[in-house]
């Protein structure tokens, strides 16, 4: 008989355990034989998920009412329904469930996105969580990476008990699995022999949660493994597996998997419960008279020893301890060391102790008492070693010579490696526990052991600490004051005018101050240099004689503008009239080099160009890296400034003085000038760069510079450019203006009134206003996700449905919805939404509209807070959406805040869509022939797309199949290509779109776009450009995620358009004249960079007949086999459909359309002999005999392509109708596709004798032939014996054979590199041959000399 146990007062479970864990316990405690897959089948339809839903159940006696649920489990459900939960009292406790290695359900990925409302962000750069080692290795990524979501190298030094620390302070958590990562640099050197261990004392005492011996889970690089802690040796003598902890230790205890001591470790994820503890002092200090200091990053302007250091915010910076606001006393100085109040300055200097044990620094803030949060140290300038690495943070109010009194320890820090190298900073956060709310005027770094290179020198250049004063500052300040800004507490500048707000979006948009500036408020139609109009006056410490003029500084181009290498190099912008108060500033490195780089520098803000102020300091900042680069940098100041300057304070990345530059943009509120004059004035809406140098300079990146002595400099030349191309400076003619954009109009889908029947979503539900309406979800043409529903919603299809129903969420916060349009994407303009059908109330008030190409990346489109338009049940509401100038694919509701019942409920019946459309193109597709496609692109047939898996920035090109169709009446023709990931790339083309003739190849050194007479409109510059590389003034940049340009060709006015995002660019070319078939064509240069070939679709446009795979499929065969001539006299034979082409119409609802590979291409086209062309007379005279080919080959349309339709990986032979019998010639085998096989072999490439059978004996080298084996490398002739040759060959590699009858020679190349003479016994004449083994495995001849 089976009893209930009794309830007690407190559950094990939380709110958020999943109900199959609860039933598993229930399983245990009741019955082992229980069944409890039809329960959780039972309580999965009525959207219990969690032990909350059921509480909701059992709280509304709706739990008792299920039936086929047996009444003992009902009961003791119920009694654990009615205990007290741990996250009820603690409603800041949550819980986190595992479900797969690194998925985004563990802690880390939480804070990395502050619980999902923001893209991911390393919490150990954002400061949520820190990472320490016992070591780092000098070729190590930063510690913090092992918090990252990828795989990098991350490694200690090979010391014994090497160690890795997360801390997770202030935060709690209580563990019950863990995730690590294995570096990326070897599968050798893996953890094999460590304890995972918990402390919650900050580190001084730790508990084993987890011991691992000789354990192999992580065997290769980048392998990850899951320990459940449960499951793992751990301490019993106490239930170390409940207790919460804030810190956590994976500690080595034996070798690892090379028999060395490197702790190599590039991922760190945990699970289980999370708690947030608040400071218990925050709410009685926010009663005092306090003034707070926040710190943004390190040694930011928001410290309290800056704060002194400007005497409290009202005069230029000064050391405070010259002074006399802070006192700095320290044991014995070194005889070659700075002053003690160097320590507290704002450079890098040479400030260190003698090496005596013990060694110590005190900063005395006299009357200031401050409750410290967190505290920033600056390692001293003359090594990368003697850092800090043990020592303590002390406190204290009653010390007079630093070395009496009585200090309590505020942060004890243990072989910590934070600080590792010359100049290296950290701010580490204080534990709230130590301080306890008490406030000190006094701090000390104390060293108790020794530093990195093993003595007792304390090394320190800067000192800042950040936390709440709460005495000493009353005279000057009112209750609760923060400070987060430059200059603090000082009485802020009130502008004299009207302002204007610079809103940084990217990096060098459209909505910069000197952007404004260039065009006058909206006065010019188009951008000059606003230094060469006199908006603004440049100057510097001094400028290099092949420098560009000091203008280019606020220019808009990459080019070389730099200072000769002087210390302290210096460059100063007036702005005259105007001042600004910053929020981001954009600096772009020159264009000569990658290095001469700035690392050390301070940006700084003056109003008389004498009394400078930093606004921002840079120690060995690293985010400038190539020539051209630039980098957009947040600024925290209260100050409006008129005067900028960028100071070098150290040596540039090539260990030198010049300061290069040759771009700065400014963004924050502004006011005074022609920004008081026009402070709502509209500008351009395209970065049209009128300077004398932009027609030359704007072209290919990656330009050759000259050094940067006094050498005169040349034109900066393209690496495809010849030498007779450059262009001397002077002799660049001026930019003419833009083109005219113009709108195309009539072709969008226009909001009139809400739900009337012209949105996207009607059209495909309408299935392109041909049918009745069906809702467009059923039909599978869009699908819908939701965070969760409630179990007594309508169906998620509603969402997209006519009616207003009950379509709601479950009340979790952050509730949102997501509508995926598959094969479509809209530029938005307006959208529409529909309130619920059962209350007036639960209305949506506090959401985001956002966009995304690919569900990962979302783009808010517009956010409404305590938007109060949709009042009543089933009330519509259109929204315009403003400046969407990008197309998306997926569209999310997403609630933020509560809505107008205060509750996390999202209730939704009704969504429309308006604006421009594009969808996947129905009639061509990017080709995978080698010819037409380079090597390190990939094509995703099922999208329709292509992108770059790795090109080191080269230009990689893909052609279309088939050839665009041309209207016969108009001439026209058209596509559209769609930017769905844009990358960023060293070469400043980025992308390029356009069309190519018949004879374009993609391989080569002019695969670009653009070259081999064919028709580009540029990325990156905005440009065009035809047969030759030079970027031509047209249009503007394009290449951003979302862009789309359309690309609209006329045979018969001779014109090639494009327009961009719906606006028309002008006519590019009027010289367009076709001789022959025009392809599709796209360029990108960036690695994972993607683009998506579609069609415009207006509000006429007629449904897809197939998938777009298909019929691409269908035309490209159709295209190929017209091409043919007749054989024997007889009629083309139409080709049918291939096997599996579906219609759209008859698709399942969320059907997807089938992708094409060549597998199937060979089994939808059954009877492949239909194909055959015969030996004689032939189209092509190199082609593929079908007379000398074994069973199971088929040869396809085109006659040069065969393919092996399955021969259970035995050899499969086809002979060349082409013979050679003298002189030197070659031809060249490309493998199209590339299947697996049993057969080692794999393929064979070479010659056979005239009388070779390949009925008889398909494999080369065999009756007296010559081969090229591809698995093995080897040769092979007469024998069956692989003997060894050259390197192997695969994938999508070219052969090249290489016949000299003179020499009697055989030569193979693989992908146009030499192998070396293979065979010196050429005899007769020969044919070319080839051999095949896969399944699916495809091979071409071609380029028959």
């Amino acid at each position: 008989m089976t009893t209930l146990e009794t309830p007690s007062a407190d559950s094990q479970y939380l709110n958020a355990t999943p109900i199959e864990q609860l039933l598993e316990d229930a399983k245990k405690s009741l019955d082992s034989q229980m069944d409890t897959i039809e329960p959780t089948r039972i309580f999965k339809r009525n959207w219990v998920d969690t032990v909350r839903d059921l509480r909701l159940l059992h709280k509304e006696n709706e739990l008792e009412t299920l039936v086929r649920i047996n009444d003992v489990l009902l009961k003791w459900l119920a009694s654990q329904c009615e205990k007290n939960f741990p996250d009820d009292l603690s409603p800041d406790l949550q819980m986190f469930f595992y479900s797969h290695d690194f998925d985004k359900n563990g802690i880390v990925y939480h804070l990395a996105t502050a619980g999902g409302t923001r893209p991911w962000q390393n919490p150990g750069i954002t400061g949520k969580i820190a990472v320490h080692a016992s070591s780092v290795m000098n070729d190590s990524q930063p510690m913090y990476t092992i918090l990252g979501r990828a795989s990098v190298r991350t490694v200690t030094k090979p010391e014994k008990n090497s160690w890795i620390i997360v801390d997770f302070t202030p935060r709690l958590v209580r563990p019950t699995h863990y995730s690590l990562r294995h570096y990326s640099t070897w599968d050798t050197e893996a953890l094999r022999s460590w304890v995972f261990e918990g402390s919650n004392d900050g580190g001084d005492t730790w508990k084993l949660l987890s011991r691992h011996n000789v354990d192999s889970s992580l065997n290769q690089k980048g392998a990850t493994a899951t320990w459940k802690l449960a499951d793992q040796e751990h301490e019993t003598k106490e239930d170390v597996l409940q207790e919460f902890y804030t810190h956590f230790r994976v500690l080595m205890t034996d070798f690892n998997s090379n028999r060395h001591f490197y702790l190599s470790c590039s991922g760190f994820e945990i699970y289980g419960a999370l708690k947030d503890t608040e400071d218990p002092n925050a709410a009685a200090r926010a009663a005092m008279d306090t003034l707070e200091f926040i710190p943004s990053y390190d040694f930011d302007t928001n410290g309290i020893i800056y704060w002194l250091g400007t005497n409290r915010g009202t005069s230029p910076w000064k050391n405070p301890g010259i002074r006399g606001s802070v006192r700095v006393v320290s044991s014995s100085l070194a005889k070659d060391s700075h002053p003690q109040y160097a320590a507290i300055g704002r450079e890098t200097v040479r400030c260190v102790t003698e090496p005596k044990k013990s060694s110590w620094f005190m900063f005395d803030l006299l009357q200031i008492k401050v409750i410290p949060t967190h505290y920033t140290v600056r390692h001293y300038a003359s090594f990368d070693t003697e850092c800090l690495r043990n020592w303590r943070l002390e406190a204290c109010n009653n010390s007079q010579t630093g070395a009496d009194g009585n200090w309590i320890t505020l942060m004890k820090h243990v072989n910590d490696t934070s600080l590792n190298h010359k100049g290296a900073s950290f701010t580490w956060q204080i534990p709230a526990q130590n301080v306890a709310g008490q406030a000190f005027s006094q701090y000390r770094l104390f060293q108790f052991g020794v530093n990195s290179n093993q003595h007792h020198y304390l090394s320190i250049s800067g000192f800042d600490i950040y936390g709440t004063i709460v005495s000493g500052h009353k005279a000057q300040y009112g209750a609760g004051a923060q400070v987060g800004g430059a200059q603090a507490g000082v009485a802020v500048e009130q502008p004299t005018g009207a302002t204007r707000k610079f809103e940084h979006r990217q990096d060098f948009d459209t909505n910069g101050l000197f952007y404004f500036l260039g065009c006058q408020g909206g006065i010019r139609s188009s951008y000059t240099n606003p230094a060469d109009i006199g908006m603004v006056t440049v100057t510097s410490s001094s400028l290099m004689s092949d420098s560009q003029p000091l203008s280019a500084l606020v220019g808009r181009i990459s080019t070389r503008c730099v200072t000769k290498p002087h210390q302290k190099s210096w460059m100063q912008i007036n702005l005259k009239e105007v001042k600004i108060k910053l929020t981001h500033y954009t600096l772009r490195h020159y264009n000569s080099w990658d290095t001469e780089a700035l690392r050390y520098w301070n940006l700084e803000g003056s109003n008389d160009g004498q009394s400078w102020v930093p606004i921002r300091q840079h120690m060995d900042d690293r985010a400038l890296r190539k020539s051209g680069g630039s980098h957009t940098w947040a600024v925290d100041t209260n100050h409006y400034f008129s005067n900028l300057r960028l100071f070098m304070t150290g040596r540039n990345s090539n260990n030198h003085w010049y300061l290069a530059c040759s771009g700065v943009e400014l963004y924050g509120t502004a006011f005074g000038g022609i920004v008081s004059e026009r402070p709502t004035g509209a500008l351009p809406q395209a970065d049209h760069v009128q300077q004398h140098m932009q027609g030359m300079m704007g072209g290919m990146p990656n330009m050759a510079a000259m050094n940067m002595g006094g050498m005169p400099m040349p034109m900066p030349m393209n690496p495809m450019m010849p030498p007779n191309m450059m262009m001397p400076m002077n002799a660049m003619p001026p930019m003419p203006p833009p083109p005219n954009a113009a709108a195309r109009g009539g072709d969008t889908f226009a909001y009139s009134r809400d739900f009337d029947g012209n949105g996207l979503i009607e059209f495909l539900a309408t299935k392109c206003n041909t049918q009745q309406w069906q809702n467009p979800a059923q039909l599978g043409v869009l699908s819908i996700r939701t965070s969760g529903l409630m179990h007594d919603s309508a169906p998620l299809h509603c969402v997209v449905g006519k009616q207003a129903v009950r379509m709601v969420t479950k009340p979790n916060k952050h509730a949102w919805v997501v509508i995926d349009l598959h094969d479509y994407a809209i530029r938005p303009t307006h959208y529409t939404l529909r309130h619920y059908a059962s209350w007036d109330t639960e209305a949506l008030r506090n959401w985001r509209f956002e966009g995304s190409l690919d569900g990962e990346n979302w783009k808010s489109l517009r956010e409404h807070n305590n938007d109060q338009s949709l009042r009543f049940k089933g009330q519509s509401y259109t929204w315009t959406l403003h400046n969407v100038t990008a197309s998306y694919s997926m569209f999310r509701i997403f609630q933020f805040d509560k809505n107008s019942n205060n509750h996390y409920y999202l209730a939704l019946s009704g969504f429309e869509i308006y604006g421009d459309v594009v969808r996947q193109h129905q009639q061509v597709m990017w080709d995978e022939w080698p010819r037409n496609k380079s090597k390190k692109l990939q094509v995703d047939r099922a999208r329709n797309s292509v992108f770059n898996t790795g090109s080191d920035d080269t230009w990689q090109t893909v052609k279309a199949r088939p050839a665009l169709p041309f209207d016969p009446l108009t001439g026209d023709a058209e596509f559209s290509v769609i930017c769905e990931r844009s990358e960023p790339t060293s070469n400043q083309w980025k992308f390029m779109v356009g069309v190519t003739p018949e004879e374009f190849t993609c391989n080569g050194s002019r695969q670009w776009l653009g070259s081999q007479k064919s028709y580009a409109y540029i990325g990156g510059t905005g440009g065009k450009c035809f047969h030759e590389p030079k970027s031509l003034t047209y249009g503007a940049k394009w290449g951003n995620l979302g862009d789309v340009v359309t690309v609209k060709a006329n045979a018969k006015r001779r014109t090639i358009e494009y327009i961009l995002n719906g606006v028309s660019q002008g006519v590019a070319f009027n010289t367009f004249a076709p001789t022959g078939n025009i392809y599709c064509g796209a360029s990108i240069t960036a690695t994972g960079s993607r683009l998506r070939l579609m069609e415009h679709v207006t509000p006429r446009s007629k449904p897809p007949n197939m998938s777009a795979p298909n019929q691409a499929l269908l035309a490209a065969a159709q295209q190929q086999q017209q091409q043919q001539a007749p054989i024997f006299g007889q009629p083309q034979m139409p080709i049918p459909p291939p096997r599996g082409a579906v219609p759209m119409d008859g698709l399942a609802a969320g059907a997807a359309p089938q992708a094409f590979n060549f597998q199937q291409m060979q089994s939808d086209l059954p009877n492949m002999d239909m194909f055959q062309v015969p030996s004689s007379p032939s189209t092509i005279a190199y082609a593929w005999d079908s007379n000398l080919k074994s069973q199971h080959l088929a040869v396809f349309p085109d006659q040069v392509t065969v393919t092996n339709k399955g021969s259970n990986d035995t050899w499969q032979g086809i002979v060349s109708a082409m013979t050679f019998s003298s002189g030197r010639h070659s031809f060249e085998i490309h493998i199209v596709n590339d299947t697996k096989t049993s057969n080692q072999w794999k393929y064979i490439v070479g010659l056979v004798p005239v009388n070779f059978d390949p009925k008889r004996t398909a494999w080369l080298g065999s009756q007296h032939s010559w081969g090229y084996i591809a698995g093995t490398g080897g040769k092979c002739h007469i024998s069956g014996k692989s003997i060894a040759y050259g390197k192997r060959y695969g994938g999508q590699d070219r052969i090249k054979v290489v016949i000299d009858f003179n020499t009697r020679t055989i030569e193979f190349h693989r992908n146009d590199k030499s192998q070396g003479i293979a065979f010196n016994n050429l005899n007769g004449a020969v044919r070319p041959a080839v051999s095949i083994t896969g399944k699916g495995s495809a091979v071409r001849i071609c380029n028959i000399t």
